[in-house]
């Protein structure tokens, strides 16, 4: 038979923690210089430390709240001892930090001899940083009368806002059995009782409302027959403000609180639960000062509720759903009335009982790919369950073949059907060949190749999104097993954040591989093309960019045209990243000069890049460009960002005397449209902003400029 508890809590809505038998914080007391002192009559009683070795801090970088905190001289021997403890100690939480440098230490110990003999916490000693942190000590003595050291080992230290905490974990020894009704309508109680003269045991937030805890608290068992029951618990008596909590284990949390019941002015209340066999508990606790007051619990024996019915169909996987992963969750929706749930599992039908839950999830372990596995919920209470539940299904994954360069998919070179959509939902990570170094791999990839066609040098490797809409590429010739890396790319592709490779080094009929993954790990579907570029029968014979007062004016000619399609327009801060942002229709056939003209009003100071692209009818391009345009002069200095990449929060660093004064830090998104204009002054010498902007993840042009000069452009990653 499995045993079941009641508590009963008694709760204080204050900032204060009753469970610390000390909470110091060094206001008063300590010695403001080095003295021989070795005693000091602080807000908790009377500390001991050692002589010069103990000062109270008034440096606020090293105090975490008030005016003062405790230092420790860097010396042999620096310690600060407590008083003695009357009752048992769990946890001991303070703030800490260092001085300066490094490698400066702290070390928590506790006597259980008046001194004598002193044994570290565990935690200790701590690592201490220049910034005032927390860290907690755990002691959990078993008897009282304690005394705790702080114990200087290295470097100058400081102590603020030190809380010692009860050990609670000796209460459930000392439980009182409160037995429960037998028949429908019969009752138990424990007539009127009182928390007065208990202790806490446990934390505001451990039972069902968070805002009961804190006071004197009582605690009763009771043992639920194998049968199990339907009951009505019942809070009364005259403490203003009570709580009846119904946990499953012994010691309560938020998590095993069953059900609970609040109450005030002295009011009754209850709740109801059905419960299977076992052993639970009550705790209640009361409020306000002095922490305790009279209750009574009263429990009464209710006729069982009616079974709880089949689920109709499960949350996850979903009936028939294939390509799961071999470590799925299943879950399912909750029935009404059902306690409990029969887990039936298996790869064959029919499927047997294989555990019994009371949550609605359930991880089964070591399951093989390419393989159904079927699976049903029964809920159940005290009254039965119900039949004929329905039995569902889930197909794990199938193995993909291109896990590792030996089984590379072969991909055409200008495939007439264009991007194929893949994915790497499967894969492992390929450990024959050394990482790759871009894009944070992590695993989880896959591989191609192509066989060069005969006559070409040039190759260009594009990716597009799918699932997957940030990832990594790298290019590889050689022997499998020991392939030598050509070229690595993490978000050049034109689509998003995907990765894009061109070159002009390949030879006819040698084999290029391909490993694709998805930035930092995971896994998804992509796209992915590979194609050779080709001469077109257009004769360009001036492409160039100028200013002017209405932006950047960009113009281009040809001579002659055949079958020729259209153009596009490229844009660029730093020459790398391109983004389209003109598409001009061409003449198809021409035997004339032919002039064409863009104005490009979304321009940022300094150097702004251009590329044309002309296509023919067939689909293929030629690339010209690029060019360039500089409408502000361009300074001489130092400017930089980092961390560079980065999330909303970033630092910019300026130091050029040519923007000394008021001027504008400037941000640009990757097709010219004006993200911000920040006003700063630029002092002489190094100059440092922080930058907190809400904007989407993406790529960023930044400069700072005034009305005559401007710095370089920086592109900024924002994750």
């Amino acid at each position: 038979m499995i045993k079941f508890y009641l508590f009963l809590l008694s709760t204080i809505l204050l900032v204060t923690n009753s469970l610390s038998q000390i909470n110091e914080g060094f206001e008063s007391g300590l010695p403001a210089s080095y003295t021989t002192t070795t005693s000091y009559t602080l807000s908790s009683g009377t500390w001991t430390g050692q002589a010069s070795g103990v000062i109270g801090n008034t440096t606020a970088t090293w105090i975490k709240s008030g005016t003062r905190s405790c230092q420790l001289r860097s010396q042999v021997g620096s310690q600060i001892t407590t008083p003695t403890i009357t009752q048992t100690v769990g946890t001991v939480t303070f703030w800490a930090s260092r001085t300066s440098g490094s490698g400066s230490s702290l070390q928590v110990n506790y006597s259980t001899d008046g001194g004598t003999t002193w044994v570290a916490a565990t935690g200790s000693p701590f690592s201490l940083n220049t910034t005032v942190s927390q860290y907690t000590a755990t002691v959990n003595t078993t008897s009282v009368n304690v005394k705790l050291q702080f114990y200087r080992t290295a470097g100058t230290v400081n102590i603020d806002d030190v809380v010692i905490n009860k050990n609670n974990n000796s209460v459930c020894s000392t439980v009182t059995t409160l037995s429960l009704p037998s028949t429908v309508g019969s009752t138990t109680t424990t007539g009127t009782q009182t928390t007065c003269g208990k202790v806490n045991d446990f934390p505001a937030g451990s039972f069902g409302s968070s805002l009961y805890g804190d006071g004197q608290d009582a605690v009763w068992q009771i043992d639920v027959p194998v049968s199990g029951g339907n009951y009505k618990f019942d809070i009364g008596g005259a403490g203003t403000y009570k709580i009846l909590s119904l946990h499953s284990s012994c010691s309560p949390t938020s998590g095993n609180a069953l059900n609970w019941i609040t109450t005030s002015s002295g009011t009754t209340g209850n709740f109801s639960q059905n419960l299977t066999t076992g052993t639970y508990y009550l705790w209640v606790d009361t409020w306000p000062s002095p922490d305790c007051g009279q209750y009574s619990i009263t429990i009464t024996r209710l006729a069982n509720p009616p079974a709880p019915s089949c689920i109709s169909s499960p949350t996850s996987p979903t009936n028939g759903q294939t390509d799961v992963s071999t470590a799925p969750t299943l879950s399912w929706p909750t029935a009404s009335n059902a306690t409990s749930y029969d887990v039936y599992f298996g790869s064959t039908l029919p499927i047997t009982p294989t555990i019994n839950v009371t949550t609605t999830s359930y991880t089964p372990s070591s399951l093989s790919i390419t393989t159904t596995y079927y699976w049903k919920i029964v809920p159940k209470n005290s009254s039965g369950e119900p039949t004929g539940c329905s039995t569902w299904s889930f197909t794990t994954l199938t193995p993909i073949t291109n896990d590792d360069p030996s089984g590379s998919t072969t991909l055409i070179v200008n495939d007439p059907l264009g991007y194929k959509t893949f994915t790497n939902v499967g894969s492992s990570n390929t450990t024959t060949e050394s990482s790759p170094t871009c894009a944070s791999y992590n695993g989880e990839d896959v591989w191609f190749k192509v066989v060069v066609p005969n006559g070409i040098t040039t190759l260009d490797f594009d990716t597009q999104t799918g699932g997957i809409t940030d990832g990594g590429m790298s290019i590889y010739r050689g022997t499998i097993g020991s392939l030598t890396q050509i070229e690595c790319d993490d978000d050049d592709a034109l689509d998003g954040l995907m990765s894009w490779i061109y070159r002009e080094d390949f030879t006819p009929g040698e084999t290029i591989y391909i490993r694709f993954w998805e930035y930092g790990g995971g896994t998804g579907t992509f796209k992915i093309y590979v194609s050779t570029p080709q001469a077109l029968p257009v004769e360009l014979i001036s492409f160039n960019a100028t200013c002017s007062d209405e932006g950047i004016l960009i113009n281009w000619k040809t001579a002659s045209e055949h079958n020729s399609s259209h153009f596009t327009l490229e844009k660029s801060r730093d020459g790398e990243d391109w983004s389209q942002i003109y598409t001009e229709q061409a003449a198809g056939n021409s035997n004339q000069i032919i002039t064409y003209s863009f104005t490009d009003k979304n321009t940022i100071n300094g150097i702004n890049y251009y590329r044309l692209n002309q296509y023919d009818i067939d689909g293929v391009y030629e690339q010209y460009g690029p060019i360039s345009a500089n409408c502000l002069e361009k300074t001489k200095g130092y400017f930089s960002t980092f961390p560079n990449p980065s999330f909303s929060t970033f630092n910019i660093t300026v130091n050029n005397e040519s923007i000394i004064g008021e001027s504008i830090i400037e941000i640009v998104d990757d097709i010219g449209r004006k993200i911000t204009n920040k006003n700063v002054t630029v002092s002489p010498g190094i100059n440092l902003f922080n930058l907190n902007i809400d904007i989407e993840p993406g790529i960023y042009y930044i400069n700072i400029h005034n009305d005559y000069f401007s710095t370089d452009v920086i592109k900024q990653i924002i994750r």
